[in-house]
């Protein structure tokens, strides 16, 4: 999370948020949604997968299987890569037709590039996913670290020669280091093996099958984010820019650090235990207090801190104050998913233990149609913020479909949750307000330090009282860190 922060502020502070930038995020719409969903669908689909593999059949009948499915993913990941470097003259035209031409001629030349990253992004996400059903979870956790630094790196030693280009460049080379880094860790564990070409293998068909549906849902997710992307191209300058800052921040404190670890360490356990009804309840219903625990809290930090947060990371350079405050606004409107978009991962992990992909693939087309529908509607009046609200409206519509569809098919301890959610809702509001008042009181500093200060003590404070809270309304939060004593350790 820090590395992708400290990524965004430096290309803050270098390039600000103007024409430039749009159209590097206008060429990576396509590219970074395809990372995303990789990012969250290959990993619940393949971990089961490759667990069953090493539990029915010998080791060295799985690691072939590995090698195919490697060889095979990288082998489409080539294709894709090669049509979306055909469609370049095209995307971005088609993406923002409201851009100026030079912000569309920018981004076509940057489009090209940043597809050949999709290639190495589907081979270590294949990677990570092995070594997770290995249960090796502390280094593959590490991959974002690898591929942000080199992307720091190619910002501070090229943007002077090819300006906000350099940020492309940084990301194509780091998506050859991480694939690197995520192999030799493989090595280690000794599941890397020889990458082979094997479209007609049953096993490999069968695992392509159960990702088709997730990843049909790329086309929807990137409709999404095409539509934002529209509708912003009509804004002033920037503001693109703006949007795609305030969804990274959000998505890196949540989705990609809290929420994913969360899923990450459910999926195998929900995987072991799919044919007990007992400890299926038992895992679903964890993961849900352990999501609501994470969610609600961060929920109320993020809204109330959010100026202070992308003060002390952006506002230098060229991104000044008027910046500064539209970035935190659209970023505490974004905030306000946290909760549902938590707890929806853990019904949808349920899913993806039992080899389902239809309920997944419902989940994100229901999303998509309610987050185009509310951005248009919300757009007009609202212009950046109702693009935000589109989203947290539409994360409101995709919880609920979840719940149902897991509540329906097992039974779980509906008193213990609600008692959950009041006593983890009481703590966070206390500790919410905690924050605000103690933020409110603080004087206001320019500089470094005074901007380290705002966020710094008023968060920690926050973070006391929701800790005492818990402590008196009795949450047993270690009986839900604590792992089950029959897991296999982590290594």
């Amino acid at each position: 999370m820090l590395s992708g922060f400290v990524v965004d502020a430096t290309m803050a502070a270098l390039f600000g948020a103007d024409a430039g930038t749009d159209a590097f995020f206008i060429a990576a719409t396509i590219p970074f949604a395809l990372a995303s969903l990789l990012l969250a669908s290959v990993n619940q689909v393949i971990v089961p997968v490759v667990h069953r593999w090493f539990d029915e059949v010998s080791e060295a009948e799985a690691l072939r299987r590995v090698g195919a499915l490697l060889g095979t993913a990288l082998a489409v990941g080539i294709a894709v890569a090669a049509l979306g470097a055909a469609l370049s003259p095209v995307l971005p035209i088609l993406l923002a037709p409201g851009a100026s031409p030079g912000t569309r001629d920018a981004a076509i030349a940057m489009t090209a590039l940043l597809f050949a990253a999709v290639v190495t992004r589907i081979g270590a996400e294949i990677i990570r996913s092995v070594l997770n059903a290995r249960f090796s979870f502390a280094g593959p956790a590490a991959m974002p670290l690898v591929e942000n630094g080199t992307v720091l790196a190619a910002i501070l030693l090229l943007s002077g020669r090819l300006g906000v280009p350099a940020v492309a460049v940084g990301y194509v080379v780091g998506g050859v280091l991480q694939l690197a880094f995520v192999g030799l860790l493989a090595a280690r564990r000794g599941l890397l093996v020889r990458p082979t070409v094997r479209f007609r293998d049953p096993e490999i068909r069968s695992t392509f099958r159960l990702l088709a549906l997730p990843l049909s849902g790329t086309g929807l997710t990137m409709l999404a984010r095409a539509a934002e992307r529209f509708l912003a191209s009509f804004l002033p300058a920037g503001q693109i820019t703006i949007l795609n800052y305030a969804w990274r921040i959000v998505n890196s404190i949540g989705g990609a650090v809290f929420f994913r670890s969360v899923v990450v360490a459910l999926l195998p356990r929900l995987s072991a235990a799919r044919d007990d009804a007992a400890a299926t309840s038992r895992i679903v219903s964890d993961g849900i207090r352990l999501m609501t625990l994470v969610s609600l809290p961060l929920l109320g930090l993020v809204v109330i801190l959010a100026h202070p947060l992308v003060a002390l990371g952006f506002h230098r350079g060229e991104f000044g104050a008027a910046e500064t405050t539209l970035l935190a606004a659209v970023v505490a409107l974004y905030a306000l998913q946290f909760p549902f978009d938590a707890l929806n991962r853990v019904y949808i992990t349920y899913w993806y233990a039992r080899f389902d992909t239809v309920v997944p693939f419902a989940n994100v087309a229901l999303g998509v149609a309610l987050d185009i529908a509310f951005a248009v509607a919300l757009f007009p009046p609202f212009g950046i913020h109702g693009i935000a609200m589109g989203y947290v409206l539409s994360s409101v519509g995709y919880l609920i479909h979840g719940a149902l569809s897991v509540h329906r098919r097992i039974e779980l301890p509906g008193g213990a949750l609600v008692r959950t959610l009041v006593r983890v809702g009481l703590a966070s509001l206390l500790a919410s307000g905690v924050t605000w008042l103690v933020l409110f009181v603080l004087p206001v500093g320019g500089g470094f330090a005074g901007r380290l200060m705002r966020l710094g003590i008023p968060g920690a404070a926050g973070v006391v009282v929701l800790g005492a809270t818990l402590a008196l309304l009795r949450f047993r939060i270690w009986s839900l860190l604590r792992p089950a004593p029959a897991d296999p350790p982590e290594s």
